[in-house]
């Protein structure tokens, strides 16, 4: 594979005015843990499972890389309604973006201008553990009284391998009920296509950011040179297993 290595001099980076500079160095944040978030969640997903306890495990991890990527989402709005929409980067950059820029703005401000499923479970279960023991108590009643609450614990001095199903299971109830009470997997359905769809949003609105400020700033030609890595596998054929061998 051939990827283009492009060098800013910082005379040329420092010529970015600060409001400017300031996003574009946090777009490159956004767009690249979207991308590593995105590329987990798909390696997890994709590892064999012939096993109950081996889809626990993918699911568990799946679960986590899903929470994680709604947050980081959620964090993504507040980035862009401060800095760019609410300061004069949206006035300045909207009327020269292209197409795909200016339809992915168009989307998260519809988006996240109603209630969303994003924030929602930002707020109560991506990032934070504040629930309460009452809380903690109505998640448990949703489980079902015939389900197992399970945990699997490693050999002693292993315990990178440990599985706490009970927990996950409560979680996930709790989630997936606030979404959908009656139908769980359709409620897995409609929360992993909104955080699909918004991450490439999002994706597409820092690219075509980013690249209208370096236009503006640094030119439309910047020098590249050509860097050639091993051609990486293919996203299908990658897979994250949550039990590893520790020796």
């Amino acid at each position: 594979m051939i990827l283009r290595r492009i060098v800013i001099k910082r005379a040329q980076f420092d010529s970015i005015p600060q409001e400017e500079r300031a996003f574009f160095v946090q777009a490159g944040v956004v767009f690249t843990e979207l991308m590593i978030l995105n590329n987990a969640l798909h390696a997890a997903s994709s590892q064999e499972a012939d096993s109950e306890l081996l889809r626990k495990a993918r699911t568990a991890q799946c679960l986590f890389f899903a929470r994680i990527l709604t947050g980081k989402l959620a964090e993504c709005w507040e980035l862009f309604q401060q800095k760019f929409f609410g300061g004069q980067l949206s006035r300045k950059y909207v009327p020269i973006l292209n197409p795909q820029g200016i339809e992915a703005l168009d989307r998260i401000r519809k988006y996240f201008g109603k209630l969303n499923l994003i924030q929602s479970i930002r707020n109560n279960y991506a990032f934070h553990y504040s629930q309460s023991s009452e809380q903690i108590d109505q998640h448990l009643h949703l489980v079902p009284e015939t389900a197992a609450l399970e945990l699997y614990l490693s050999p002693e001095g292993e315990g990178a391998n440990c599985l706490f199903d009970f927990s996950c299971l409560l979680s996930t109830f709790a989630l997936l009920n606030e979404i959908d009470g009656s139908d769980h997997q359709k409620a897995m359905n409609k929360w992993l296509s909104e955080v699909f769809d918004v991450a490439i949003w999002f994706r597409d609105a820092c690219d075509e950011i980013m690249f209208a400020i370096a236009t503006k700033y640094l030119g439309e030609k910047l020098d590249a040179e050509a860097v050639e890595i091993p051609d990486p596998p293919k996203l299908r054929d990658v897979t994250l297993p949550y039990f590893v061998g520790l020796s």
